[in-house]
């Protein structure tokens, strides 16, 4: 295979011209302040020249050097881009030596004050005046063009290491779409581009005419941005399926014909594979097309096309634009699981990548479990600067984090912080309450917690995605854990609750002492709840003790590791240390003590710090105060800031959790 090479020594020349205008003014910033000194120019229009050099010095415009050698065939339309483009610059933005010509030789002149009314009148004042009135504006065209060139051949360089299909992530406003379409230009009009945009009827479906270039039709359309300030937008979205509709059964009435003409002739059309992938992905409706329009039966029932679901025609569009898409084109589809059913999704996208192996497929969502549910590269556009500056990462895999989760934190402008549980539990929806300025994030155990907490605030600086990710931070249960082992999780950020559980910081005093005020309880309600609380205390004593020693044993066993690897005899002995902590007998006897000395003094905060009657305490004894008194309290802690503090400074002491 030829060795393709772009040649950009043009591009060089055009930095270069650039260059040296402007360093031109750069060296010769007082005698153009002698100019306004002297009333000749107005002072905006230097001022206007100084932004344009401070500008460029920002850039680094000194530094651009890049160079592409192409030397796989398959990437020849990225050589015509760039051939093509740079052919454009030759032509039209290189910058005339003459001008630079002439105005070297207009300040050579002008070296001093009292020659600066002379090389005026030599040079010509009119022209002087218009030189520098239109430089700013022709020189910042001049390194727009340049940047965004060079932009095109970083993301060139990046997109063409990526051999299979791509999802693009970001968050909103981070210039996804925008993106995309510059993907449209490199590659020169080999694309099919899906809206997010749809709509999915098809008004005149019944009476649709038969030209005979539907197809060619339909290409265009489909290699059209469909920007929404773009006039007739309207008209395109509208427009959309009644065009796809119409190529297919337009292609489909040629090959209709054909046959009629030539019984052997058994050409399988567009919309018969429209009609078989349908089929095979809804089986409980059948699309038909022994008939046009085509149209659905399900359970001997006639639907027409209007009739279905947006569910069920975005399965049509899809299948329909990707089976009329260009050979070996890129189809860029944003927001593909739009409309869709999570259930089907990723199966209706792998028919279709299976069905189009030729093409490149290219997603665009903010849907992370589409994104990593999908067999492709995941290119992360961390932000984008108008008009021309992208900082695109190719996302690679954490070894520890799931890759959605770890995507959803990129670029989280708040501190993680992990907790145990899911999105339904209390740790969630209380601490997302307490901590507004935290992104709370459920991980199930406190494994997860901690080791995706160790995990982030790992990732060293040269890591590309560091100065994307956030801070980290944990929160468990108290559970039955040790001061020790407590203790180290601190200095990895991870705060053991000081309570057993978290279920025990809403039933601390001051909140139901709040809570029998707020909710206009009985005036003995109080009194009743602490006096089931202790009855419930006493019944399940044993139960508790029991627990106690069993989660005891637990969390020692499992946080603790055999070392010895050499020595049989010395790992006995390792064993038989590690066991001899853990004397249940003697456990549970003291926990006994413990649990009657609480009862006969009522010791209830120190209670708090061991009991686990999860649901039984906030819901069964905290009935006799008010109904529903979790979601009640959790509402009411959100209310109150004299609320939150209370438990932030009791429960959540660390400097941390005050900031």
């Amino acid at each position: 295979m030829e060795q393709e090479i772009i040649n950009i020594s043009n591009l060089i020349e055009m930095k270069d011209n650039i260059l040296k205008t402007i360093n031109i003014f750069k060296e010769n910033v007082d005698t153009l302040d002698k100019i306004v000194e002297f009333n000749i120019l107005p002072k905006e229009d230097i001022d206007e020249i100084k932004k344009i050099i401070e500008f460029c010095d920002e850039m680094n415009l000194s530094d651009f050097n890049i160079c592409i050698d192409f030397k796989d065939g398959s990437v020849s339309q990225y050589v015509n881009f760039i051939n093509n483009k740079l052919l454009e610059f030759n032509e039209d933005y290189l910058i005339s030596k003459y001008y630079q010509q002439c105005l070297n030789e207009f300040f050579k002149k002008s070296k001093n004050s009292k020659n600066i009314i002379y090389a005026i009148k030599d040079y010509n004042l009119d022209k002087l005046k218009y030189e520098i009135d239109v430089f700013p504006e022709t020189i910042q065209g001049y390194i727009n063009k340049l940047m965004e060139f060079k932009n095109n051949l970083e993301l060139i360089n990046k997109f063409k290491t990526i051999s299979n299909n791509i999802v693009i992530v970001g968050r909103n406003g981070s210039g996804k779409s925008t993106l995309s379409r510059e993907f449209k230009k490199i590659f020169s009009g080999g694309t099919t581009s899906l809206s997010a945009q749809r709509v999915l009827y098809c008004e005149n479906i019944s009476s649709i005419p038969i030209s005979g270039d539907e197809l060619r039709i339909l290409s265009d359309f489909q290699n059209m941005d469909k920007v929404s300030s773009d006039f007739g937008y309207i008209n395109l979205i509208t427009s959309d399926m009644e065009k796809l509709m119409t190529a297919l059964i337009s292609e489909h009435s040629k090959v209709a014909v054909k046959y009629i003409d030539d019984p052997n002739n058994q050409s399988e059309t567009l919309l018969m594979r429209v009609r078989d992938i349908w089929n095979s992905l809804i089986k409980h409706r059948q699309l038909n097309i022994d008939k046009m329009p085509p149209y659905i039966t399900y359970n001997d029932i006639e639907y027409t096309f209007n009739e279905l679901s947006d569910g069920e025609k975005a399965i049509f569009y899809f299948i329909g634009h990707i089976l009329t898409a260009q050979e070996n084109s890129y189809i860029i589809i944003d927001e593909p699981e739009n409309h869709l059913h999570p259930a089907i999704c990723n199966e209706i996208w792998d028919r279709l990548e299976e069905e189009r192996r030729d093409c490149k497929f290219i997603y665009i969502t903010h849907n992370l479990g589409f994104a990593t549910g999908r067999n492709a590269t995941i290119l992360w556009n961390k932000k984008f600067v108008p008009p021309y500056n992208w900082d695109v990462e190719i996302f690679s895999q954490n070894s520890i984090i799931p890759n959605q989760l770890f995507l959803e934190i990129l670029g989280s402008r708040k501190t993680v912080c992990f907790c145990e549980g899911d999105y339904t539990g209390l740790d969630y929806r209380l601490y997302s309450v307490l901590f507004p300025n935290f992104n709370i994030i459920p991980v199930n155990g406190h494994r997860e917690v901690i080791s995706y907490v160790d995990a982030i605030n790992k990732i060293e600086s040269k890591d590309p995605m560091y100065d994307y990710l956030p801070k980290a931070i944990g929160i468990v249960d108290g559970d039955y854990y040790n001061l020790e082992q407590k203790e180290a999780w601190k200095k990895k950020r991870v705060f053991p609750l000081s309570i057993n559980e978290v279920e025990n910081i809403l039933v601390d005093e001051s909140l139901l002492s709040y809570a029998v005020k707020t909710f206009a309880a009985q005036e003995n309600s109080l009194a009743e709840y602490y006096c089931k609380f202790w009855k419930k205390v006493s019944e399940k004593k044993e139960t508790l003790a029991i627990n106690f020693v069993k989660e005891y044993i637990h969390c020692s066993l499992k946080e603790s590791y055999l070392k010895e690897k050499s020595d049989i005899n010395k790992l006995q002995a390792e064993y038989n240390a590690l066991v001899s902590k853990c004397e249940i007998l003697k456990l549970y006897d003291n926990k006994l003590i413990d649990i009657d000395d609480w009862i006969n003094s009522e010791d209830y905060e120190s209670a708090m710090k061991f009991f686990n009657l999860k649901n039984c305490l906030i819901y069964d004894l905290t009935g006799v105060i008010v109904n529903k008194y979790p979601e009640r309290m959790i509402t009411k802690i959100k209310e109150e800031e004299k609320l939150r503090n209370i438990l932030i400074n009791k429960y959540f002491n660390d400097e941390i959790f005050k900031n």
